[in-house]
């Protein structure tokens, strides 16, 4: 199955986008390990007249910086670390796991659809040669050489056989809706040549 069918199926996306998730989550673990600093800081002006809000004297002004390190925590941390590198490998191998799982299904719809078309091919050829027969033991039966049964039982054949005919062409609609299901949609299958 092409990669970019394989990756327009629901279930690939929403495996795919839980191992990016988990990805994110070992790089907050991880930085967790390092120091942060920060640096906060206000601005207020404060005046009991209008005129004097401009002024140098009625502005005041903050900073103050910050540092923080779970040094403490340290083993704790890395324990994360360890944890979200784990849950990564368990979304990868369930990633694998829904890439192989749609691979089976679209082969098995494929495999499904191709019998299908072999059946109506066989079909076709075994209408025809029963619609031949019918002609034939109608003619033979205008002669006096058969009976009527004969000619009933070749037009029954021939009605059980369209029958199945028809039958094995809706279950190749099927087939091929099931297949164009598997495969995400978005794609037309090629024309057969006449």
């Amino acid at each position: 199955m092409p990669r970019d069918l394989l990756r327009r199926l629901p279930d690939i996306r929403r495996a795919e986008r839980e191992v990016a998730a988990q990805i994110a989550l070992i790089g907050v673990a991880k930085a967790e390990l390092f120091p942060t600093f920060s640096l906060k800081g206000t601005i207020n002006w404060e005046s009991f007249e209008l005129d004097n809000l401009i002024e140098s004297g009625s502005n005041a002004g903050a900073i103050v910086p910050g540092f923080r390190w779970n040094i403490l925590n340290y083993g704790r941390l890395t324990n994360n670390v360890k944890v979200q590198e784990t849950r990564l490998k368990q979304t990868l191998v369930n990633y694998r796991h829904s890439v192989l799982a749609a691979n089976t299904e679209a082969a098995d719809a494929m495999s499904a659809f191709a019998k299908k078309q072999e059946q109506i091919s066989y079909l076709k050829q075994t209408v025809e040669s029963s619609r031949e027969a019918v002609m034939l033991a109608t003619k033979q039966y205008e002669k006096g050489k058969v009976r009527l049964d004969r000619v009933t039982d070749l037009r029954t054949d021939l009605i059980q056989q369209t029958d199945a005919l028809v039958l094995a062409a809706g279950e190749a609609s099927l087939a091929l809706i099931r297949l164009y299901k598997t495969m995400g949609g978005g794609w037309t299958m090629p024309r057969q040549s006449a």
